[in-house]
Protein backbone atom coordinates (compact mmCIF):
# COMPACT_ATOMS: atom_id res chain seq x y z
CA UNK A 1 0.00 0.00 0.00
CA UNK A 2 1.20 3.50 -0.79
CA UNK A 3 1.17 6.00 2.06
CA UNK A 4 0.74 9.71 1.86
CA UNK A 5 0.96 11.76 5.03
CA UNK A 6 1.11 15.51 4.91
CA UNK A 7 3.36 17.75 6.94
CA UNK A 8 1.99 18.33 10.43
CA UNK A 9 0.32 14.91 10.71
CA UNK A 10 3.33 12.86 11.82
CA UNK A 11 2.50 13.05 15.55
CA UNK A 12 -1.12 12.05 14.94
CA UNK A 13 0.02 9.19 12.68
CA UNK A 14 2.42 7.93 15.35
CA UNK A 15 -0.36 7.98 17.94
CA UNK A 16 -2.82 6.10 15.71
CA UNK A 17 -2.10 2.58 17.05
CA UNK A 18 -2.82 3.75 20.60
CA UNK A 19 -5.93 5.67 19.49
CA UNK A 20 -7.27 2.71 17.51
CA UNK A 21 -6.81 0.42 20.51
CA UNK A 22 -8.43 2.99 22.80
CA UNK A 23 -11.60 3.06 20.69
CA UNK A 24 -11.48 -0.50 19.30
CA UNK A 25 -11.02 0.62 15.70
CA UNK A 26 -9.48 -1.20 12.75
CA UNK A 27 -6.27 -0.26 10.98
CA UNK A 28 -7.12 1.61 7.77
CA UNK A 29 -3.49 1.49 6.62
CA UNK A 30 -4.13 -2.16 5.78
CA UNK A 31 -7.79 -1.79 4.77
CA UNK A 32 -9.10 -4.04 2.00
CA UNK A 33 -12.33 -2.12 1.44
CA UNK A 34 -12.83 -0.44 -1.92
CA UNK A 35 -13.01 2.83 0.05
CA UNK A 36 -12.96 3.55 3.78
CA UNK A 37 -13.15 6.95 5.46
CA UNK A 38 -12.55 7.93 9.07
CA UNK A 39 -12.96 11.47 10.42
CA UNK A 40 -11.52 12.44 13.80
CA UNK A 41 -12.92 15.63 15.32
CA UNK A 42 -12.89 16.77 18.94
CA UNK A 43 -14.87 14.13 20.90
CA UNK A 44 -16.28 12.20 17.96
CA UNK A 45 -15.10 9.74 15.34
CA UNK A 46 -17.05 9.04 12.14
CA UNK A 47 -16.18 5.96 10.12
CA UNK A 48 -17.67 4.77 6.82
CA UNK A 49 -16.72 1.24 5.76
CA UNK A 50 -17.80 -1.49 3.42
CA UNK A 51 -19.33 -4.33 5.45
CA UNK A 52 -19.06 -6.80 2.56
CA UNK A 53 -21.20 -7.54 -0.50
CA UNK A 54 -21.36 -3.81 -1.24
CA UNK A 55 -23.09 -2.94 2.04
CA UNK A 56 -21.88 0.29 3.65
CA UNK A 57 -22.07 1.13 7.33
CA UNK A 58 -21.31 4.33 9.21
CA UNK A 59 -20.30 4.26 12.87
CA UNK A 60 -20.36 7.36 15.02
CA UNK A 61 -18.31 7.12 18.21
CA UNK A 62 -18.92 9.80 20.83
CA UNK A 63 -16.35 9.82 23.61
CA UNK A 64 -15.10 11.69 26.65
CA UNK A 65 -12.33 10.97 29.18
CA UNK A 66 -13.20 10.45 32.86
CA UNK A 67 -10.30 9.58 33.26
CA UNK A 68 -10.64 6.48 31.07
CA UNK A 69 -12.69 6.95 27.88
CA UNK A 70 -16.46 6.71 28.11
CA UNK A 71 -17.82 5.91 24.66
CA UNK A 72 -21.10 5.42 22.87
CA UNK A 73 -21.37 4.05 19.35
CA UNK A 74 -24.25 4.65 16.95
CA UNK A 75 -24.52 2.77 13.66
CA UNK A 76 -26.17 3.90 10.42
CA UNK A 77 -27.21 1.63 7.55
CA UNK A 78 -26.33 1.35 3.90
CA UNK A 79 -28.66 3.95 2.41
CA UNK A 80 -27.65 6.90 4.58
CA UNK A 81 -24.00 5.77 4.51
CA UNK A 82 -24.00 5.67 0.71
CA UNK A 83 -25.54 9.11 0.39
CA UNK A 84 -23.10 10.54 2.92
CA UNK A 85 -20.08 8.98 1.23
CA UNK A 86 -21.18 10.23 -2.19
CA UNK A 87 -21.56 13.74 -0.77
CA UNK A 88 -18.13 13.65 0.89
CA UNK A 89 -16.48 12.47 -2.32
CA UNK A 90 -18.24 15.23 -4.25
CA UNK A 91 -16.80 17.71 -1.75
CA UNK A 92 -13.21 16.53 -2.35
CA UNK A 93 -12.59 14.30 0.65
CA UNK A 94 -10.36 12.11 -1.54
CA UNK A 95 -8.18 14.92 -2.87
CA UNK A 96 -8.19 17.67 -0.21
CA UNK A 97 -4.57 18.73 0.29
CA UNK A 98 -4.61 19.26 4.06
CA UNK A 99 -2.78 22.02 5.90
CA UNK A 100 0.28 22.27 8.12
CA UNK A 101 -1.20 25.24 10.01
CA UNK A 102 -1.80 24.71 13.73
CA UNK A 103 -2.62 26.74 16.81
CA UNK A 104 -3.50 26.61 20.49
CA UNK A 105 -7.13 27.61 20.91
CA UNK A 106 -9.02 25.27 18.58
CA UNK A 107 -9.09 21.69 17.37
CA UNK A 108 -8.09 19.53 14.44
CA UNK A 109 -10.27 17.78 11.92
CA UNK A 110 -8.16 14.81 10.82
CA UNK A 111 -9.25 12.55 7.98
CA UNK A 112 -8.10 9.08 6.97
CA UNK A 113 -8.96 7.84 3.49
CA UNK A 114 -8.04 4.30 2.44
CA UNK A 115 -8.36 1.95 -0.53
CA UNK A 116 -6.54 -1.37 -1.01
CA UNK A 117 -3.80 0.53 -2.89
CA UNK A 118 -3.53 3.87 -1.14
CA UNK A 119 -3.79 5.42 2.31
CA UNK A 120 -3.95 9.16 3.04
CA UNK A 121 -4.07 11.08 6.29
CA UNK A 122 -4.46 14.86 6.42
CA UNK A 123 -5.61 17.53 8.85
CA UNK A 124 -6.98 21.03 9.12
CA UNK A 125 -6.64 23.12 12.25
CA UNK A 126 -9.95 24.80 13.18
CA UNK A 127 -11.25 25.09 9.61
CA UNK A 128 -14.22 27.15 10.91
CA UNK A 129 -11.96 29.96 12.14
CA UNK A 130 -11.71 33.29 10.33
CA UNK A 131 -8.02 32.63 9.64
CA UNK A 132 -9.03 29.60 7.54
CA UNK A 133 -11.69 31.44 5.57
CA UNK A 134 -9.43 31.90 2.53
CA UNK A 135 -8.17 28.30 2.56
CA UNK A 136 -10.19 26.44 -0.07
CA UNK A 137 -9.41 23.03 1.42
CA UNK A 138 -10.46 24.17 4.89
CA UNK A 139 -13.75 25.45 3.51
CA UNK A 140 -14.31 22.09 1.80
CA UNK A 141 -13.87 20.43 5.20
CA UNK A 142 -16.38 22.86 6.73
CA UNK A 143 -18.87 21.79 4.04
CA UNK A 144 -18.08 18.11 4.66
CA UNK A 145 -18.66 18.43 8.40
CA UNK A 146 -21.91 20.32 7.79
CA UNK A 147 -23.09 17.54 5.46
CA UNK A 148 -22.08 14.90 8.02
CA UNK A 149 -24.00 16.74 10.73
CA UNK A 150 -27.07 16.95 8.49
CA UNK A 151 -26.98 13.26 7.55
CA UNK A 152 -26.15 11.87 11.00
CA UNK A 153 -27.40 14.64 13.35
CA UNK A 154 -24.01 14.85 15.04
CA UNK A 155 -25.18 17.70 17.28
CA UNK A 156 -28.17 15.71 18.51
CA UNK A 157 -26.15 12.57 19.20
CA UNK A 158 -23.49 14.58 21.02
CA UNK A 159 -26.14 16.27 23.17
CA UNK A 160 -27.79 12.92 24.01
CA UNK A 161 -24.40 11.42 24.84
CA UNK A 162 -23.58 14.23 27.25
CA UNK A 163 -27.01 13.98 28.86
CA UNK A 164 -26.37 10.27 29.52
CA UNK A 165 -23.24 10.94 31.59
CA UNK A 166 -23.20 10.51 35.34
CA UNK A 167 -22.75 13.62 37.51
CA UNK A 168 -19.15 14.82 37.47
CA UNK A 169 -16.55 17.09 35.95
CA UNK A 170 -15.33 16.19 32.47
CA UNK A 171 -12.66 17.56 30.12
CA UNK A 172 -14.40 19.18 27.17
CA UNK A 173 -12.93 21.77 24.85
CA UNK A 174 -10.84 24.45 26.51
CA UNK A 175 -12.95 24.85 29.65
CA UNK A 176 -14.37 21.49 30.71
CA UNK A 177 -17.90 20.37 31.42
CA UNK A 178 -19.89 19.82 34.61
CA UNK A 179 -22.86 17.44 34.59
CA UNK A 180 -25.38 17.22 37.40
CA UNK A 181 -28.82 15.66 37.75
CA UNK A 182 -31.35 14.52 40.31
CA UNK A 183 -31.23 10.99 41.67
CA UNK A 184 -33.10 8.26 39.74
CA UNK A 185 -36.78 7.96 40.69
CA UNK A 186 -36.28 4.67 42.54
CA UNK A 187 -33.30 5.89 44.59
CA UNK A 188 -33.58 6.38 48.35
CA UNK A 189 -33.88 10.05 49.30
CA UNK A 190 -33.09 11.73 52.59
CA UNK A 191 -35.60 14.17 54.07
CA UNK A 192 -33.34 17.07 53.07
CA UNK A 193 -32.99 15.81 49.52
CA UNK A 194 -36.76 15.39 49.12
CA UNK A 195 -37.40 18.92 50.35
CA UNK A 196 -34.77 20.58 48.17
CA UNK A 197 -35.60 18.58 45.06
CA UNK A 198 -39.28 19.55 45.29
CA UNK A 199 -38.45 23.22 45.87
CA UNK A 200 -35.74 23.35 43.19
CA UNK A 201 -38.00 21.84 40.53
CA UNK A 202 -40.68 24.43 41.30
CA UNK A 203 -38.62 27.55 42.03
CA UNK A 204 -35.95 27.03 39.36
CA UNK A 205 -38.40 25.56 36.83
CA UNK A 206 -36.46 22.34 36.31
CA UNK A 207 -38.33 19.94 34.01
CA UNK A 208 -37.48 16.53 32.47
CA UNK A 209 -36.35 18.48 29.38
CA UNK A 210 -33.83 20.62 31.28
CA UNK A 211 -30.28 19.86 30.16
CA UNK A 212 -28.10 18.38 32.87
CA UNK A 213 -25.57 21.06 31.97
CA UNK A 214 -28.15 23.66 33.04
CA UNK A 215 -28.80 22.48 36.58
CA UNK A 216 -28.21 24.74 39.60
CA UNK A 217 -24.90 24.69 41.40
CA UNK A 218 -24.84 23.26 44.93
CA UNK A 219 -22.86 24.83 47.79
CA UNK A 220 -22.58 22.84 51.02
CA UNK A 221 -20.69 24.51 53.88
CA UNK A 222 -19.11 26.95 51.40
CA UNK A 223 -17.81 24.13 49.20
CA UNK A 224 -18.97 23.27 45.67
CA UNK A 225 -20.86 19.96 45.61
CA UNK A 226 -23.22 17.87 43.48
CA UNK A 227 -26.94 17.29 44.00
CA UNK A 228 -26.26 13.71 45.12
CA UNK A 229 -24.23 15.07 48.05
CA UNK A 230 -27.42 16.53 49.52
CA UNK A 231 -28.57 12.97 50.08
CA UNK A 232 -25.94 12.55 52.80
CA UNK A 233 -27.92 14.81 55.13
CA UNK A 234 -31.31 14.82 56.80
CA UNK A 235 -33.29 17.99 57.43
CA UNK A 236 -32.34 17.81 61.11
CA UNK A 237 -28.64 18.08 60.16
CA UNK A 238 -29.08 21.47 58.52
CA UNK A 239 -28.87 24.91 60.10
CA UNK A 240 -29.85 26.86 56.98
CA UNK A 241 -30.77 26.34 53.36
CA UNK A 242 -31.52 28.65 50.44
CA UNK A 243 -32.50 28.31 46.82
CA UNK A 244 -31.42 31.34 44.84
CA UNK A 245 -32.94 32.06 41.46
CA UNK A 246 -31.86 34.81 39.07
CA UNK A 247 -34.46 37.05 40.69
CA UNK A 248 -32.70 36.85 44.06
CA UNK A 249 -30.17 39.66 44.63
CA UNK A 250 -27.78 37.24 46.40
CA UNK A 251 -27.58 35.24 43.20
CA UNK A 252 -25.03 37.70 41.77
CA UNK A 253 -22.42 36.63 44.35
CA UNK A 254 -21.87 33.44 42.36
CA UNK A 255 -21.47 35.14 38.98
CA UNK A 256 -21.87 33.04 35.85
CA UNK A 257 -21.53 29.81 37.87
CA UNK A 258 -24.94 30.49 39.37
CA UNK A 259 -26.73 31.50 36.18
CA UNK A 260 -29.03 28.47 36.49
CA UNK A 261 -29.66 28.93 40.20
CA UNK A 262 -27.87 28.13 43.42
CA UNK A 263 -28.71 25.74 46.27
CA UNK A 264 -26.93 26.79 49.46
CA UNK A 265 -26.82 24.52 52.51
CA UNK A 266 -25.07 24.87 55.82
CA UNK A 267 -25.02 21.99 58.27
CA UNK A 268 -24.96 22.11 62.07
Amino acid sequence: MNYRRLKGDSLFFKSLPESRAKFNLGDLTSAKDSLAVRIWHSNSIIEIKNQGKGSLQTTLTNWINHPAPITRKTEFGHEISGRLLDSLVANKILVSPGSSRHGIDGSYVTIEVATPEHYRLYSYWSPWSSSSSKNEGAQDVVKMMALTNNFLDLSGHTSNFLESLEPGNYPWGMTGLRIDKFLPENARRSTLYKTLEKRARKELKITPETSHQKYPIVIINHQRAFLKDLNKYETADVSSLQILSKDNSQHSIYGSLGENGVIVVETK
